[in-house]
Formats: C-alpha cells, structure tokens, sequence
C-alpha cells in the first residue's frame, strides 16, 4: 500500500501523532504515542520519537518504490 508519514499537530492534550496518509492525501489512521510513564509525556520528547516513526515510514515507502521500479 502507498502511503506518507506526516507529523499531526501537537495537542497538549492527546500530545503528538504520526497521521498515515494514502496516496491521494486522504487520512488512513494515526500512530499516538500512549504514555505509561511522565518521561514520553513532554512535548520534545514525542515530537523526537514522531519524527523517528516519519522518517522510517517515508523511507520504507521510497525503498518500496524504488524496488518496484527496478521490477519494471
């Protein structure tokens, strides 16, 4: 399946997300980050671990790609 990766907007309170996006731009779902411990509740601490998560989806996404256009 295509999709994108982008950063949500932080809420102070539901925090920040990962919104999956198709290949058209309509929403698929979202990653949230479920805090069990006041150590991944602050803001820089879950946008680092978001951008973590984009970067890995966005780069499985072009590596997919890639081998799809090697295939021909």
């Amino acid at each position: 399946m295509k999709m994108r990766a982008e950063m949500g907007r932080y809420s102070s309170v539901v925090g920040q997300s990962v919104h999956l996006l198709a290949a058209d731009g309509k929403f698929l779902g979202q990653v949230a980050i479920m805090c069990q411990s006041d150590a991944l509740r602050d803001r820089p601490t879950q946008t680092a671990i978001c951008e973590i998560i984009c970067s890995a989806i966005n780069a499985a996404q072009e590596d997919q790609e890639g081998q799809e256009d090697d295939r021909g």
